[in-house]
């Protein structure tokens, strides 16, 4: 375990009498914040900020510009991060110009501070050659600042003792070396008032002195050099057995000659914590930052290890200015469809799942049409109320570009004005609006739909349109009256028109609130790709299913389903049903062969097929019949386990006309699960709405396929149970039908 350089803030230069500083991206409570200035200023009272504390200051009293008289000042403050902290300084008066950055470090502890130190050399220097710093404890941190009253850069830098490796080339961020000095900035202006600041560090593994700083200035001038180490304090001891009661001893480690004290420490998952007296690590992180506590509050399910990728990803947005500015924010790629619609941000605007969207559990959700009418989720967010007409954004984050529809990712819309995202329209243009006027604002030719996508609104005919972070140039259009109506995502609310333009692209993310620059649009998608390859990464190991229905009608033997959402790959476990004999069947899913698992001679009415999916995307389902029919009802489940898709699979069909079917049971193995598949013929949509399972977890879904009240219509529903054992599940309240063809399927790991 050692220090790191979680990263480098921008550079500010001031000419005032304050400095406002930036954290570096990443930052997370706990961190060692050190706020590093450089100066040429008549002042002999150091910069200070609201909760930083001093470290060291040298100020020399020099305004000299640009001569080799010219002798610059240094400020060395730090803290450890609890919150966003204060991030302007006051600067004392007599300032000619000052230079700040923050460095962000990991690994310290609440009182971190063991040692500083302040020089400055001579006149006309360019062979620089300071006292140097002495450590009291092992594997401390040392930061050096040098501020020269001159534009030079610097090179070099290292200590005569201890790490003696010299600096190279500009890191801003990483492990920080035991061995060799790290360049961490280097930065200067050669517009008057000139000067430069430049930051190194490294970590001294032995207690001790380490000697002269030195570093080689390409430009001669004076230079002030400001030093500190900070340690990690040691634990006083831990509990131990001692046979009759606990008792403290210290934490020590063998250096190879003798035993030393050392920090014992845990990892929450995003960093390492201090382990103190009496305490270890239980599995359970650190401190959580207060907006992900609230959020915590609100939705249940989530491990530790998800709670910190959320809380990880919200304090990303905190320190980025993004947090702020959301009045509502879904991740919609979580682990249940309850925490996919909760607003990350408040209690309110908390979404309404209408229909049955797809969804996979910690892939996204995509849309469905069924004919005209789309699923969608009611974000009950209206902009006219909630929302302000001219400082404003909307943004989603498509998954995938394979084959989508034409409609829209979210929107409100009326016959005034236009709130609305279309990726790819059916001209291949995407459309970004924001309380657009009649004609709105057109967008540049999309050629692939995935990604971030954000429209944004500062003014009355100021907007922009993000398209994976980079701003396509969009032509502004005037604002028009906010529309009065709730936001929908995965369609577009047309308020008396209902829900319209539905789409089958997958959403992984959506937001809207206030306007967002583009370093906002930046650290927003920044964030969201961080959040999202540790979900990948964190995703379940078992098997776990996602459920897909869909309804073909017409007078033929092909019935295309052309736009499935598949948010994750895996293997699809799925039926056809139909209301005659319609054998041979075949299928395809995204043009590759489905294999049938059912007897085909018994079943005459329905089918069951698997079929291994590659990647996500949205894909075509092709299903094609020996013989001409009316309807075809197509239902299925997802299996995935982040591994290669699995084909050990059992079926057992059973053929019945009760009421009350009964399935053939079958044996499901220690980590697979088993599917029951109720196809029905002869049914009605309202029949099959009301169905009672038993010896089963809970309804993978409990829909007809019918299209009207009308009889001899398929029907199909699922339902499952995971875990080893006999699967042997029964239904009942369905009312009167034709036939069924009951399945039972064991998949097997």
């Amino acid at each position: 375990m050692g220090w790191a350089c979680i990263g480098t803030g921008a550079v500010v230069e001031s000419t005032t009498t304050s400095i406002t500083l930036a954290e570096p991206a990443g930052v997370l409570d706990g961190d060692l914040l050190v706020a590093c200035f450089a100066q040429r200023s008549t002042a002999t009272t150091p910069i200070t900020g609201t909760g930083w504390n001093a470290s060291f200051n040298q100020n020399n009293n020099n305004v000299v510009s640009n001569a080799t008289t010219s002798v610059g000042s240094a400020v060395m403050l730090y803290r450890v991060r609890s919150g966003a902290p204060t991030l302007t300084f006051t600067i004392p008066a007599g300032n000619n110009v000052t230079y700040g950055r923050i460095m962000a470090y990991r690994g310290n502890t609440a009182t971190p501070a063991d040692f500083t130190n302040g020089a400055t050399t001579a006149t006309n220097i360019t062979a620089l050659s300071v006292t140097g710093i002495s450590t009291s404890t092992a594997d401390e941190l040392l930061v050096a600042i040098i501020g020269s009253g001159r534009n030079t850069t610097m090179s070099g830098f290292a200590a005569a003792t201890a790490p003696t490796g010299a600096s190279g080339a500009t890191v801003a961020s990483g492990a920080v070396s035991a061995t060799t000095w790290t360049e961490r900035a280097d930065s200067g202006s050669n517009t008057t008032p000139r000067g430069a600041l430049g930051i190194f560090d490294a970590v001294k593994s032995t207690v001790g002195a380490s000697g002269n700083l030195t570093c080689t200035m390409a430009t001669a001038g004076g230079h002030a050099v400001v030093s500190a180490s900070f340690k990690m304090a040691p634990v006083t001891g831990v509990n131990v057995f001692s046979g009759s009661a606990g008792v403290e001893k210290p934490v020590k480690v063998w250096s190879g000659t003798g035993w030393v004290p050392k920090q014992a420490k845990f990892w929450t998952g995003t960093q390492w914590k201090n382990v103190g007296v009496g305490r270890s690590w239980t599995g359970v992180p650190g401190t959580y930052s207060p907006e992900a506590e609230q959020f915590f509050a609100r939705v249940s399910g989530l491990t530790d290890t998800r709670k910190v990728i959320y809380d990880t990803y919200i304090k990303a947005l905190v320190s980025a200015g993004v947090w702020a500015k959301l009045h509502w924010h879904y991740k919609t790629n979580a682990p249940t469809t309850d925490i996919a619609v909760t607003n990350l941000k408040s209690s309110s605007y908390k979404g309404t799942i209408v229909g049955t969207p797809i969804y996979a559990i910690d892939g996204g959700m995509g849309g469905r049409v069924n004919g005209t009418t789309p699923d969608y989720i009611n974000t009950g967010y209206n902009p006219s109320t909630q929302g302000s007409q001219n400082d404003a954004h909307i943004s989603v984050t498509v998954l995938t570009d394979a084959a989508g529809s034409a409609g829209a990712l979210m929107g409100v819309a009326s016959s005034t004005a236009y709130t609305h995202i279309y990726p790819k329209y059916t001209n291949g243009v995407l459309y970004g609006r924001i309380n657009d006027a009649p004609g709105g604002s057109t967008g540049p030719t999309n050629t692939d739909a995935s990604g971030f996508i954000v429209a944004t609104r500062s003014g009355g005919s100021a907007q922009k349109l993000y398209d994976g972070g980079t701003d396509t140039a969009m032509t502004s259009v005037a604002s028009g009256a906010q529309t009065n109506g709730n936001m929908y995502l995965l369609a577009q609310n047309a308020l008396a028109g209902g829900a319209v333009n539905g789409s089958t692209w997958i959403v992984t993310a959506a937001s809207a609130g206030s306007n967002l620059t583009q370093a906002e649009v930046t650290a927003f998608k920044n964030a969201q790709a961080t959040f999202d390859a540790a979900v990948v990464a964190d995703r379940p190991t078992n098997f776990y299913p996602d459920t897909y229905m869909a309804m073909g009608a017409g007078g033929t033997n092909v019935f295309t389903y052309a736009t499935v959402p598949f948010p994750v790959a895996g293997t699809f476990l799925f039926s056809a049903t139909f209301p005659g004999e319609a054998q041979p069947i075949t299928a395809t899913v995204a043009g590759v062969s489905a294999t049938v698992i059912s007897d085909q001679v018994a079943d005459r009415y329905s089918t069951i097929f698997r079929c291994a999916v590659s990647a996500p995307g949205v894909h075509a389902v092709v299903i094609t019949t020996a013989v001409t029919m009316n309807y075809c009802a197509m239902s299925g489940v997802m299996l995935h386990n982040g591994a290669a898709a699995q084909t050990d699979l059992k079926a057992n069909v059973i053929v019945s006309t009760d009421v009350n079917s009964a399935f053939q049971a079958v044996t499901v193995p220690t980590g697979g699960m088993g599917f029951a598949f109720l196809n029905r013929i002869g049914t009605k949509q309202s029949q099959m709405a009301n169905l009672t399972w038993a010896g089963c977890d809970t309804a993978v879904s409990d829909i007809a396929g019918a299209i009207s009240e009308a009889s001899n219509l398929p029907g199909t529903a699922i339902n499952h149970k995971t875990g080893a054992g006999t699967f042997n599940p029964t239904v009942s309240g369905a009312g009167t039908f034709s036939y069924t063809w009951n399945y039972t399927v064991a998949w097997a790991p």
